[in-house]
Formats: C-alpha cells, sequence, structure tokens
C-alpha cells in the first residue's frame, strides 16, 4: 500500500508518495540499507525541521508579507537576555498595533548573532497595512536601533526562506562563541505566534499500478494546478529504502501559469528516479 498526503495552501500543494509497511509485499521491497551516523541523523532531523516551517509558512503567509531583521545600536552591551526582553517589548506593542488596525499579528522569529557577534533578530510579520516608519519607530521605544525589511518571495515553496530560519544545530552555533545554556536555547530555536495554522495532510491511498505509472510517465498535475517540475523527486527514501515521491503544484492563477498546466507530464529523464522493474522485482531479490 502507498500512501499521497497533500500539505494545501492558499497558493500551493506539497504531496509525498510512500511505501507504507514494515515488511516488502510484492512490487515493494527493501533497498540495502545501513544504521544512519550521528551526523546524518542531524541532517535528517535538520531537514524535518525546514520541512515543517516551509509548510507553515506556505499556509499561513503570503508574497505580501515581509521579513524583518531588528538590530540594537552598535556597541550598547546588549546580552541575549536583553536581546530577548526587548523582542518580547516589541512584540507586545505591535500586538497591539495591530489590534487598533483590526487585524491579527502573525509571526515567525528567529535570535541570532552575526558573524562578527552582532545581536539581531529576525522576524517574518504578516501584512497589516502598518507602515515600515511606524514598525520602526516601535521598535526604537523598545530600545532598538535599525530595522531592516525583505519581501517574501514563494520561488521553491519558500525552501530558502525555512532554511535561512531555522539555520544552524545547537551543535554548530556552540563552536562559534562561548555561551551559557539559556543563551544556547534561545539562539538554537525559533519561535512562532500561537494563532499560526499546522500543516495537515489530506491523505490517499494508492496501489501499485498507479506508482508504477508515475514512475514510468512522469508526474501529473492535478485540476486546476501547474507543476513545478524543478521540485520533482522519483527515487528511494535514505532512511527506509522504500520508493518515496515528492512534487509541488501551484494554483492556476493567469493566463501564464494556464499555458504552464498544459505541459502537465514532467518526463522521467529529467529527474532522479527508480526504474519501474526495480521497484517490481525488489520483493522477489
Amino acid at each position: 500500500m502507498f500512501i499521497r498526503n497533500d500539505y494545501k495552501s492558499p497558493r500551493m500543494m506539497e504531496s509525498e508518495i510512500y511505501y507504507k509497511g514494515s515488511c516488502g509485499r510484492k512490487g515493494e521491497g527493501l533497498s540495502k540499507r545501513r544504521k544512519p551516523t550521528k551526523e546524518e541523523m542531524d541532517q535528517a532531523n535538520h531537514r524535518h525541521k525546514v520541512k515543517e516551517l516551509r509548510r507553515t509558512i506556505q499556509l499561513n503567509f503570503t508574497e505580501a508579507d515581509h521579513l524583518f531583521t531588528f538590530k540594537p545600536e552598535k556597541n550598547c552591551g546588549w546580552t541575549i537576555r536583553d536581546l530577548q526582553k526587548a523582542w518580547q517589548r516589541f512584540s507586545r506593542k505591535l500586538r497591539t498595533k495591530y489590534k487598533k488596525a483590526g487585524k491579527e499579528l502573525k509571526f515567525i522569529y528567529r535570535l541570532e548573532i552575526g558573524k562578527k557577534g552582532g545581536l539581531h533578530f529576525h522576524m517574518l510579520i504578516n501584512e497589516a497595512g502598518i507602515s515600515l516608519n511606524e514598525i520602526t519607530e516601535i521598535w526604537k521605544s523598545c530600545g532598538g536601533h535599525n530595522v531592516n525589511v525583505e519581501p517574501l518571495y514563494d520561488a521553491g515553496g519558500y525552501e530558502d526562506l525555512a532554511e535561512y530560519i531555522v539555520k544552524a544545530s545547537p551543535s554548530e552555533i556552540k563552536g562559534q562563541i562561548t555561551m551559557d545554556s539559556y543563551q544556547l536555547d534561545k539562539l538554537s530555536r525559533y519561535g512562532c505566534s500561537r494563532n499560526l495554522k499546522r500543516p495537515e495532510p489530506e491523505t490517499k491511498v494508492y496501489n501499485r499500478r498507479t506508482v508504477e505509472e508515475i514512475i514510468r510517465y512522469g508526474v501529473k498535475a492535478d485540476d486546476g494546478y501547474y507543476l513545478d517540475k524543478d521540485s520533482v523527486y522519483i527515487g528511494t527514501n535514505p532512511y527506509t529504502g522504500y520508493s518515496y515521491i515528492f512534487y509541488r503544484q501551484y494554483k492556476i492563477q493567469t493566463a501564464g501559469d494556464l499555458n504552464r498546466a498544459r505541459e502537465r507530464i514532467a518526463p522521467v529523464q529529467d529527474m532522479k528516479h527508480l526504474c519501474v522493474d526495480e521497484i517490481r522485482h525488489k520483493g522477489s531479490r
């Protein structure tokens, strides 16, 4: 039995197809596996965090929203605790500003130390018609100084943005600078507002023949979507040894999107893939 999980958001949909079972069956067996190393497990955990954050961003934010970077004044002597307290004051004041505008504040943030030791934090904030000047004034009232802003781009399903926010693992951060457990904890994770929607998949069940057709002929876009061909992966999960398929689709919104949707099949020769016979006969090896 194969499972297809669809993660839908207002602009796009990500789909994963994988074999569900602990013992192989006809048409699907285990590839050669080995116990992953600690480094490989760290990488897998990191990829999982990036994937979860990417889908959370897709579900809650759009290209109308912005990524802000907030910095204190140079040589101000702030510690991580000072930055955390300033962020708390700022988020409270900003939430009040949003309420007065009849909006609900949504955000994702991450405290950070730059390569030269400069403290700052990144904050992804939903658009509410509040100007950059107003946001800057709120930050300055909390003891801050500079504010930088960047628009969002959904290219790659916000993969680069999610990677940027998740960033280094705790062990990597610890190797860059000496810090206590409180500082390490605050710099090792990101935070989100409680009102964010969490990605939940819509699940379908596929049989082996359906998956074989995908491998042989390529992925087909659903009605109302066009396929992001650069996102397509057809191969195996290196940790389970079973077949794994991933692809991303965007909703058709313009005439240009409609033209893309007419090329509904992503050619298999352009992807990393398994051959059908490999899947079919693994279980008999």
